[in-house]
């Protein structure tokens, strides 16, 4: 069968798809203009589709032409130097490779499997974890972002990386193989992550701060670390009730006892820290204990220690101390979605995966959460 003549809908599709391109109309504002462009083709129908780049988020736009014969015409337009409709999507490379250097492909699990630290860091995994759960909870509830809130952002996150030119931005981006889409994309998920976490908190931070205000104090220490247990019980007799006199015990006392130059000779340090800064032994040991006084704890690894209470500062609900409690409120959320996510990992020993991710119980709520992708960064 002869097919009719068409090549007047042909036209005037292609001539909307040029001008979808040319003026880099947003999908939303499309179809429309498309519809305007064929309204006069009353008896076809036109459908438009696209495919959102990834690389600079730029929309590709196709027609599906239906009327006059009995199948579809796909009309298609790809401007200079893009990629053709034929080939996005394409990749050559096994889906399993991760990078090639030179002429050597490294695969998804070798290069995994290489960063070993991994596994001995399962934090990390954590990570990977809490940026799924943090999307998800995003998707089902959406956050709207103000431009003056992503300008900010967008300001405080060149600011914190003396980003203070254009050039300079623009270099950091090569570096870091992004578009300035793309970080403006990391940056509107950073204010989203902000959102969120005032949005889980909201209501809850003055009642848990009053529950909890102890582990907000400002803490002045000095720890010392020395060799056996007996020697730590020697230091607390000299310096019980006079935390201040601990320097000079540890460099007057103690060093001689232990012989200079060797490598357990004691190690004091004075240190400025918040109750959950501290590892567990260390912070169950200050808990509640008044300054001027010292505490020692029986040997660990790497011998006994002796903490003097040099000062205590009582918390205040401030802005600062508001941020931290929203971070252990944010944990303890997310710790309560990770204990009932279901999780699939396309590469290493799932096993292994399972034993890094620790559950809900065993996390510790007093370590606010700090995503890889916010680290450095002032939204």
């Amino acid at each position: 069968m002869e097919p009719p003549s068409t090549p007047a809908v042909l036209t005037d599709g292609l001539a909307a798809l040029i001008e979808l391109h040319r003026d880099a109309v947003a999908p939303a504002q499309a179809r429309p203009r498309v519809a305007s462009r064929l309204a006069r083709h009353a008896d076809w129908r036109a459908d438009l589709v696209w495919q959102v780049d990834p690389f600079d988020r730029a929309p590709h736009y196709d027609l599906l032409l239906r009327g006059a014969l009995p199948g579809t015409i796909s009309l298609s337009y790809g401007p200079d130097r893009a990629v053709p409709w034929p080939l996005r999507g394409v990749q050559h490379a096994n889906e399993r490779d991760l990078v090639r250097v030179n002429d050597t492909v490294m695969e998804i699990q070798q290069g995994i499997g290489s960063l070993d630290v991994l596994w001995d860091a399962p934090h990390l995994v954590q990570r990977l974890i809490d940026t799924c759960l943090i999307g998800e909870a995003l998707a089902e509830d959406p956050i709207a972002v103000a431009d003056a809130d992503l300008q900010a952002a967008m300001d405080g996150f060149r600011r914190a990386r003396g980003l203070l030119t254009a050039e300079a931005t623009r270099r950091w981006l090569a570096d870091h193989g992004m578009s300035q889409h793309e970080l403006e994309r990391h940056v509107e998920e950073i204010v989203k992550l902000a959102a969120l976490r005032a949005r889980i908190a909201a209501g809850r931070v003055d009642a848990y701060f009053a529950a909890h205000r102890e582990d907000f104090d400002r803490l002045h220490l000095a720890v010392l670390r020395v060799r056996d247990w007996a020697m730590a019980e020697s230091v607390i007799a000299a310096a019980r009730h006079d935390a201040a006199i601990l320097w000079s015990v540890a460099t007057s006392y103690v060093a001689p006892a232990m012989g200079a130059g060797r490598s357990d000779e004691p190690v004091l340090r004075v240190v400025t820290v918040a109750p959950w800064q501290l590892p567990a032994d260390q912070r169950a040991a200050v808990a509640g204990v008044p300054a001027g006084e010292v505490v020692g704890l029986p040997p660990a690894t790497g011998g006994a220690v002796v903490i003097g209470i040099l000062g205590r500062r009582p918390a205040v609900l401030d802005t600062a101390r508001r941020k931290q409690v929203e971070h252990r409120l944010f944990e303890a959320w997310l710790a309560e979605r990770r204990a009932t996510a279901r999780i699939e990992w396309y590469w290493g020993d799932v096993r292994r995966t399972a034993q890094a991710v620790p559950p809900a119980a065993d996390i510790d709520p007093a370590r606010p959460l700090r995503p890889a992708w916010t680290r450095g960064v002032r939204a």
